[in-house]
């Protein structure tokens, strides 16, 4: 994944995400991410989570609620 944005709206290339977050959705906001959780529930009956990443410092979403 290439162009995403961090916190402070800088980009950056997906080499600088770490690894196992580059293949992922990352969102700058909870809110952002609370609303990605909420259509893919409507579009796909998918239960989500969102969280905020320790590796990228950018909130993903996930299935694991361990």
């Amino acid at each position: 994944m290439t162009g995403l944005v961090n916190k402070n709206n800088d980009s950056f290339a997906s080499d600088d995400v770490s690894e196992g977050c580059q293949d992922k959705l990352a969102f700058d906001s909870k809110k952002q991410a609370d609303t990605a959780k909420v259509v893919a529930g409507l579009q796909h009956g998918a239960k989500l989570k969102a969280y905020l990443c320790k590796k990228c410092q950018l909130w993903q979403l996930t299935t694991n609620y361990d």
